[in-house]
């Protein structure tokens, strides 16, 4: 399978839509809590605030395809640090890429799609002068877990969640 990578355009925006909601589908077969939903109108408010958070912080959505159809995409932000962030963070190690809303189509899962686009963001955040790429993964998304740790990445913080 021919894996071909590009940056976001306009003209991918239905399909980028359809992304963001099936990846909020699979994600609510994993969380177990019954936490997350998705309403009316959830694909098109979010794909929208992801191209701004990308397009704000210097980063990139990317795109892959494969015989002209895209069959994947993620979301890519550099996370640069507040001035009241830089009084407790060590500014010359703190550039890091944020990857976040990687998502490949059923079919083509199992094919390295997923890792391909995450070393395509590994080398735009390094062109970009990031140290650090970091993976934003719903806790529950095991699958997932099992794909970023084979690729290198390891835990630094966590959010832990108890039912009161």
């Amino acid at each position: 399978m021919e894996i071909t990578f590009r940056k976001y355009q306009p003209s991918d925006k239905k399909a980028f839509i359809r992304f963001t909601e099936e990846n909020r589908e699979y994600l609510m077969t994993v969380d177990d809590e019954n936490l997350l939903t998705i309403e009316k109108g959830y694909g098109k408010v979010y794909a929208e605030d992801y191209l701004k958070k990308a397009k704000d912080s210097g980063g990139e959505v990317l795109i892959a395809e494969t015989g002209g159809r895209l069959v994947g995409c993620g979301v890519g932000t550099i996370r640069l640090l507040t001035d009241k962030e830089k009084l407790r963070y060590n500014t010359e190690n703190y550039k890091m890429g944020i990857i976040s809303d990687l998502f490949v189509s059923e079919e083509c899962r199992h094919h390295g799609v997923g890792s391909k686009l995450i070393h395509e963001f590994e080398k735009f955040f390094k062109e970009k002068g990031c140290k650090y790429s970091r993976m934003e993964v719903f806790g529950k998304n095991e699958k997932a877990h099992e794909l970023y740790t084979y690729l290198g990445y390891g835990e630094y913080a966590e959010d832990l969640y108890k039912r009161i």
